[in-house]
């Protein structure tokens, strides 16, 4: 009898554990999922965070050493910044805009655990970018080598031992060079002026007309024993006096409706640089007046796809480009100046069509 009571008891011990076991996974599980529906609240991938505003910031990488300072025309409601090597080069805003927010505040996707010797994720020599702030403070982020994949990079802030992967968005950041922050843009697009007539006989008539904002077009080049000139007359362009036909109007208007270059090469060019470019002895001059504005451009030499800078290589033209049947290896971009901004560009061969289009 004892040991039936016995056993009566330890099964009634046995549910009740269950029992409870059970109520404890009910309720622990909601919470679990309450959490996940909302997001994470690890704030452990927050490696920066401040509320102070940039005063400059100092970038050191394999590409060199600068500074990024307030432009001379910042303002409290519109900073605006500048490296000084760049001097009176147009630059672009955004890329130091998009800099300085993450010197204000940087996440990074991952933390690492169990962490190696900085030289393992190439952070005992890396790339630094040290931001200083208006209340005087400093912090200085360090980039390392890409992480396997190459989609994020090992980073760690300088005062602190926790290394963790940023996305390799973040680290291009940090390893622009100055040439970076050139603007590509050499001419905005160029458009017609549209406009509409009403005949005073019959005001419900009317006629839509373009004026073709076009002043002038002077184009040298050394298959050209003189210089061409284009002039605007009654909305037309004409040469010497003919009106030119409409496939080449079209080409002319064509080829000064936007130009943006690929790459920057130099800022400041030496005689020697822009003797090295083709500068001296140009393939072609370009000038025209578009809206009361005028644009000189001069083409230097030109660029095969092996001399290209490894970002202009076009990888879909390598089928067209290597055949075995010519010896000759086509041109792809050039060196090109334009007046007033002494930088030196590579534009691509297809922006430049006035130096192909049949002008005889």
């Amino acid at each position: 009898m004892r040991s039936k009571r016995q056993f009566l008891l330890i099964a009634v011990a046995i549910l009740l554990v269950l029992t409870g076991l059970m109520t404890w996974l009910l309720l622990s599980s909601p919470k679990e999922q309450s959490a996940s529906s909302t997001g994470s609240t690890d704030t452990s991938l927050m490696m920066l965070q401040t509320d102070q505003d940039v005063s400059s910031i100092d970038i050191s990488n394999p590409s060199g050493s600068y500074s990024i300072l307030p432009a001379d025309d910042t303002t409290e409601e519109d900073p605006k910044w500048k490296i000084d090597s760049l001097q009176d080069a147009p630059q672009y805003q955004s890329k130091y805009n998009d800099l300085v927010e993450v010197m204000k505040e940087l996440e990074a996707v991952q933390k690492l655990e169990n962490v190696e010797e900085l030289s393992v994720y190439g952070l005992d020599q890396p790339t630094k970018g040290t931001a200083h702030y208006t209340d005087g403070t400093t912090k200085t982020i360090l980039v390392g080598n890409a992480a396997p994949g190459d989609l994020n990079y090992y980073c760690k802030l300088e005062d602190q031992d926790d290394i963790y992967l940023v996305s390799g968005t973040t680290a291009e950041k940090f390893l622009r060079n100055t040439l970076d922050y050139v603007d590509l843009s050499l001419t905005s697009t160029v458009e017609t002026t549209t406009y509409t007539t009403s005949s005073s006989e019959d005001t419900s008539s009317s006629t839509t007309s373009s004026t073709l904002n076009i002043s002038n077009i002077t184009i040298q080049r050394k298959d050209l024993a003189s210089p061409v000139v284009f002039t605007n007359q009654d909305n037309q362009l004409v040469q010497n006096g003919e009106p030119v036909d409409d496939v080449l109007s079209s080409q002319l208007e064509s080829a000064i409706s936007s130009i943006t270059a690929s790459s920057t090469v130099a800022v400041s060019s030496t005689s020697a640089q822009r003797s090295e470019y083709g500068f001296d002895d140009p393939k072609a001059t370009v000038s025209y007046t578009v809206s009361g504005t005028t644009y000189s451009f001069t083409i230097g030499n030109g660029l095969t796809e092996a001399e290209l800078p490894e970002q202009e290589t076009d990888e879909d033209s390598h089928s067209s480009s290597n055949t075995s049947s010519s010896s000759i290896t086509p041109i792809k971009a050039y060196y090109v100046m334009m007046e007033g901004r002494d930088v030196v560009y590579i534009v691509s061969k297809d922006s430049l069509p006035w130096l192909t289009m049949d002008l005889q």
